[in-house]
């Protein structure tokens, strides 16, 4: 379980007590009594009755959970309490009891907390010394967390800051390969992340680059074992990269042209490389895909949102608060999406809706839900990429002022997104 906060007073204020990161251990007769925690400094023994101070940013119980924390007030152990007829002392990953003050605005909390079930107390400790908490910009944070088996996964999250922030990773095995374009020097790899305000990001790092003699531009394709490289500059460059693979990395070497791009992969045990072009910008599929809704007025219909102009609309010919109304876009082949917009018709746009997508056009997964302003917009929705053919939304009501209300109107769905790999595409012609 990862968990990120980053909370700020909203006006002038004084915390009596924190009681962050919270977890409850049974410590009774039905559970273990005592318990055992273990931490970088040596080991307690305690029932919770006291509360105990544990030096350091990680501590293990009984060798079975671990809990490794950044930022906060420091790891504490107590408070013990009868709950539900048996005793729960408190786990906290930050606590303290001392009166502190703020001012409207000033941050009051920032940590991050780790908790990994069925490890020891040797692990815990690792896995605290690998964590990486890059630097990202102001109301945002992030974490590299690497699991027991030594896959690691990035972590973002847009508390209150500008929709988006640049980082910069590097590891021993190279620079990560992100679902955004990276620039590689060396082993780091810099990039712009972006989410709005209340979103969360989750990617697993698999594929990494080590670029020499220059510097490389990497994108994941639609697995994270894919990626695409490729070489901007004038100089040959010579990459070396390495994917994980059932517990250890396939690694291969190329060097690579002045503009040449490849796909990487992996193909059986090995690492393969193959001329590709490099996706690019992400551009609004929608303009060259097919509409189609459950109702529209006959002067207008579905593909008026998605010929590019302002000056058409779609208008559906139910209420969706009588009945829901979808309006679906067929992109004609898969591609890597996360971001949809709406431009509405202001007074009869949508009020609540649901993106959803889909790679059959038959099951579809729900990956963003948000009520919309009574304005034109652009409205964007955002969601981890993902792999799709069929995007669609679900309206459930909208602004239209007459009673009772009778449609909804859009004037444009835009889907942003960039080509997905054909899964077909056969590893014969691998290099």
């Amino acid at each position: 379980m990862i968990y990120l906060d980053e909370i700020k007073a909203r006006v002038d204020c004084t915390v009596n007590k924190e009681g962050g990161l919270a977890l409850g251990i049974v410590s009774d007769v039905v559970g273990d009594d005592p318990r055992t925690l273990y931490y970088s400094g040596g080991r307690a023994v305690s029932n919770g009755d006291t509360l105990l101070s544990l030096p350091g940013n990680w501590v293990n119980v009984d060798q079975k959970l671990g809990l490794v924390v950044s930022g906060g007030a420091g790891i504490h152990f107590g408070e013990r309490a009868l709950t539900n007829s048996v005793y729960v002392p408190k786990l906290y990953g930050s606590y303290s009891d001392t009166a502190r003050s703020f001012t409207a605005g000033q941050v009051v909390s920032s940590k991050t907390g780790i908790v990994y079930s069925n490890i020891n107390g040797i692990i815990t400790g690792r896995l605290a010394h690998e964590a990486r908490y890059p630097e990202l910009a102001s109301g945002w944070k992030g974490v590299v967390v690497t699991d027991p088996d030594h896959r690691r996964y990035l972590v973002t999250s847009n508390f209150y800051g500008g929709e988006t922030t640049g980082i910069s990773l590097g590891f021993p095995e190279g620079a990560p390969v992100l679902e955004r374009d990276t620039t590689i020097t060396g082993t780091t790899g810099s990039a712009t992340l972006d989410a709005k305000v209340g979103l969360a990001l989750l990617q697993e790092l698999r594929a990494y680059v080590t670029a020499e003699g220059g510097s490389v531009i990497t994108v994941q394709g639609n697995k994270p074992d894919h990626a695409y490289i490729k070489n901007p500059g004038v100089n040959r460059v010579n990459v070396l990269v390495k994917i994980w693979h059932k517990g250890c990395y396939m690694v291969a070497a190329r060097t690579l042209e002045a503009g040449e791009t490849y796909r990487v992969k992996l193909t059986g045990n090995r690492v393969t490389f193959r001329p590709a072009i490099y996706p690019g910008v992400s551009v609004n599929q929608a303009l060259f895909g097919t509409l189609t809704a459950t109702s529209s007025q006959a002067s207008y219909p579905p593909a008026n949102a998605n010929d590019g102009s302002m000056d058409t609309f779609w208008v559906s010919d139910i209420a969706p608060g009588n009945i829901i109304q979808y309006l679906t876009c067929d992109l004609g082949r898969n591609f890597h999406v996360g971001k949809v917009q709406v431009i509405s018709r202001t007074n009869y746009g949508p009020k609540e809706l649901v993106v959803e997508t889909s790679k059959d056009g038959q099951t579809y997964t729900e990956v963003a839900a948000e009520g919309l302003p009574n304005a034109e917009g652009p409205h964007l929705l955002q969601f981890s990429e993902r792999e799709a053919r069929y995007v669609r939304l679900k309206l459930y009501s909208s602004y239209d002022t007459r009673s009772p209300a009778r449609n909804v109107q859009i004037k444009e769905l835009q889907v942003f997104g960039w080509a997905a790999e054909d899964p077909g595409d056969p590893d014969e012609t691998d290099k």
